[in-house]
């Protein structure tokens, strides 16, 4: 199931790409605090906000929508609690990537977007040390999720190519989390 997905978006960008050889395409870049909910190391453990980054391209299919790609990365350090506190090996993190093909629906303005694609997961080991003996919490591992964007924003263009956007929006796969995004979109025509 997971090649159909991984191919199923390969051929979206691929013919996304070829559509947008005859359009107005922008690139998009944006960068915010990100927020995560991750299960899997222990309850006593909680991860610190992050900044978030994306890249990726859009170009309108009419005048009311636009396709968009981006890819997002963003990475955490778990901030341990309780008894773990000074106890946790230092600076253990999450890192994120996610690969989304999204539908813009532009209303003056502002915009509703929602999105579907593929996230990648990788985790560092974690374990505590106690009186000098190492014990291991939870395992370095990948993962591979389906994940989905729902979210809305602002769409203003400041000067002749270049517009400045700010968004909200929730990635949702395995666990979820809420963005705060601002950036620049650049057409080049």
């Amino acid at each position: 199931m997971k090649r159909f997905h991984t191919v199923f978006l390969f051929l979206v960008l691929l013919s996304s790409i070829r559509f947008a050889q005859n359009r107005n395409v922008a690139v998009v870049l944006k960068m915010g605090p990100s927020s995560y909910e991750f299960d899997g190391f222990n309850e006593s453990s909680s991860w610190r906000s992050a900044l978030q980054t994306s890249a990726g391209v859009e170009f309108p299919i009419s005048s009311n929508f636009s396709l968009q790609t981006q890819l997002y990365y963003s990475q955490h350090e778990v901030e341990a609690t309780g008894i773990y506190m000074n106890l946790v090996q230092k600076d253990p993190k999450i890192r994120l990537v996610d690969f989304l093909c999204s539908l813009k629906w532009n209303i003056g303005y502002f915009y509703l977007i929602g999105g579907y694609g593929l996230s990648l997961q990788n985790t560092d080991e974690m374990g505590v040390y106690v009186k000098g003996v190492y014990t291991k919490l939870d395992s370095k591992d990948n993962k591979i999720f389906k994940a989905y964007l729902l979210g809305m924003g602002a769409d203003v263009n400041v000067w002749e190519n270049l517009n400045l956007i700010a968004e909200a929006n929730l990635h949702i796969r395995d666990e979820y989390g809420g963005n705060l995004l601002m950036g620049v979109k650049y057409f080049i025509y």
